[in-house]
């Protein structure tokens, strides 16, 4: 049996323009949304799993998020790249030069009461063992996404909603600096253009070749409104509900107004029916 959270409710029209780029069609993919009503997440979900089975070849599929701790900086996009790529076989070939420290008022001498203190410090690093081995790192790891791409793998990225200045580092130390190279022709570029990015892609961001507006309600007596109650009757069926179709009407019509509350209660509404069988058969 299915679980609930695999359900897809609808997005079918938004799935057939995407097909041609879950099959292995490269290019750059923005979703357009105004609020969490539009199940973003949800969407993302079903769009990583239908990109990462739909097509022959090993692909891996790099989530970018200012608010995940691991992908906040570039050096977490970084790691998390390399962790993807060993994971398919593809590992980096890493530079020998190690991470090298940097060290600030060392090796200091002096007696009596001293507290030494540094104010207004900036270190530029661009040009020093540090900047000269993130530069190697990040080269040698997007060579090996060259290599995965010229084997018949496939990185697809997916930028999750970010404010646009939050979005700098990664366009320029990361997607400038070589991944955009380094992703070939059959590379994919998802870009989430929602409302932490006011519905915008950043000024570095390449034109799209599919902009997509995701819903946030279902409109009645549109076709929308008729795949979802289809999806939501084959829900309940597929968990054993008596009167699903009743069911389906129910849900839908306490919970059109959102996409997220369709998806989210979807479960409780399920629980809920299997609890009023019980009491009705006991």
């Amino acid at each position: 049996m299915s679980k609930v959270s695999d359900f897809q409710l609808d997005w079918r029209k938004e799935f057939q323009k995407l097909s041609p780029y879950m099959e292995g069609k490269g290019g750059v993919v923005v979703l357009e949304y105004n609020s969490e009503k539009s199940a973003w997440a949800k969407f993302n979900y079903i769009l990583k799993e239908y990109a990462t089975t739909s097509r022959s070849g090993p692909t891996i599929s790099l989530r970018v998020d200012h608010e995940w701790a691991t992908t906040r900086l570039v050096s977490g996009v970084l790691d998390e790249l390399e962790r993807l790529l060993e994971l398919v076989g593809a590992a980096a070939d890493m530079p020998e030069e190690s991470h090298p420290n940097v060290h600030i008022m060392t090796d200091i001498e002096a007696g009596g009461d001293v507290n030494p203190s540094i104010n207004g410090l900036t270190i530029n690093l661009a040009s020093s063992p540090v900047g000269r081995a993130h530069r190697a790192r990040a080269k040698a790891i997007f060579e090996a996404v060259t290599r995965l791409s010229n084997t018949g793998g496939r990185l697809m990225v997916v930028l999750n909603d970010m404010a646009l200045t939050a979005q700098h580092d990664f366009w320029t130390q990361v997607w400038n600096a070589g991944l955009a190279d380094a992703i070939g022709e059959s590379g994919l570029l998802v870009v989430h253009a929602g409302p932490r990015a006011n519905r915008q892609t950043h000024h570095d961001c390449p034109q799209s070749d599919l902009r997509l507006v995701l819903p946030e309600s279902v409109e009645e007596g549109s076709e929308r409104e008729d795949h979802i109650w289809d999806d939501l009757v084959g829900a309940f069926e597929n968990a054993g509900i008596d009167g699903a179709h009743a069911a389906a009407s129910v849900h839908l019509s306490n919970f059109r107004n959102s996409i997220f509350d369709l998806n989210a209660s979807l479960n409780g509404a399920i629980l809920g029916a299997k609890a009023g069988m019980a009491r009705h058969r006991g």
